[in-house]
């Protein structure tokens, strides 16, 4: 009995220290965003007034309506939603099937080929920046959605290649023969059986190809 309590006890100790780490993390995190957001509600007589305090004592939306009224503000940040969105689908478009392939076959050069992969990672965008530029006028998509979206995707696409293999080696493959039996072919056990259970994965690589291409705008 005196054993159980003494673990009972650890793991509250231990739970109770988790939690408190992880709550000093995010209001390290929040608190930055937090004071912006402050700054952004204040009016600009009261922004510039010293001492200030930090929750102003009558909010304003004066500035985010002048940032918003700025040239080029809303054209701008609808464009970078745009590329990131096509930047994502494209990245899974092609990540999740290559991802498949490295999960589900063996061929020669496979490990390679994931050596490859992070390889390309280590170049920096300064050094592809001529080629590239190059290659885009030549295809007659410098300086458009699709050439910032290529661009981009070619620095998402190892790491979506990465985390959907890792996700599809979690897929046992019995159902997939399952669905083989069943009548299903290769394309259609991937589609319907495999390609919905890492659907919460591919959110998650969703999520970071978004944020890698929306820093890289």
């Amino acid at each position: 009995m005196k054993r159980d309590s003494w673990q009972r006890s650890a793991i509250t100790s231990s739970s109770v220290g988790f939690y408190l780490g992880a709550s000093l993390i995010a209001l390290c995190t929040l608190t930055p965003i937090i004071l912006i957001a402050f700054a952004a509600l204040t009016s600009r007589a009261e922004l510039y007034t010293w001492p200030r305090s930090i929750i102003p004592t009558k909010f304003s939306l004066d500035n985010l309506k002048y940032f918003i009224n700025a040239y080029g503000v809303l054209k701008s940040t609808f464009n970078s939603i745009l590329v990131a969105m096509v930047t994502i689908l494209l990245s899974l478009l092609i990540g999740a099937p290559a991802g498949y392939a490295l999960s589900r076959f063996r061929f020669r050069g496979k490990e390679a080929f994931k050596l490859g992969i992070l390889i390309t990672r280590m170049f920096p965008t300064s050094l592809l920046a001529i080629p590239l530029a190059v290659m885009f006028l030549r295809w007659r998509i410098y300086d458009t959605i699709l050439g910032v979206s290529l661009m981009h995707t070619s620095l998402s696409l190892p790491f979506t290649v990465l985390i959907t293999a890792s996700l599809f080696l979690k897929v046992p493959y019995e159902l997939e023969e399952a669905a083989l039996t069943l009548g299903c072919n290769r394309i259609t056990a991937f589609i319907h059986v495999s390609l919905p259970l890492i659907l919460p994965g591919l959110a998650a690589a969703g999520i970071f190809t978004f944020v890698t291409s929306w820093n890289e705008v």
